[in-house]
């Protein structure tokens, strides 16, 4: 998975937060409805800190090819 297939997953996530938000919102708060809204934020979190790293990751990548296409010969020699 790269960084842009996670952020339109984060995007989609969010999409479901506010839809929670406003639904909870207008029939009214229960503790299931407190659950579901913190795990979602949460997995949002979680979403956001591996876009972080893949960015990361992806950019490191691409300032030494020469280091990855290495450990890529190295891996399939073993």
């Amino acid at each position: 998975m790269n960084s842009r297939r996670l952020t339109f997953v984060l995007m989609r996530t969010g999409v479901f937060l506010v839809a929670g938000l406003v639904l909870f919102t207008v029939i009214g708060w229960s503790s299931l409805a407190t659950t579901a809204v913190v795990l979602i934020a949460a997995a949002m979190a979680v979403q956001l800190g591996g876009i972080v790293w893949l960015r990361r990751t992806e950019r490191t990548a691409e300032n030494s090819p020469n280091e990855g296409a290495e450990r890529h010969r190295t891996a399939s020699n073993e």
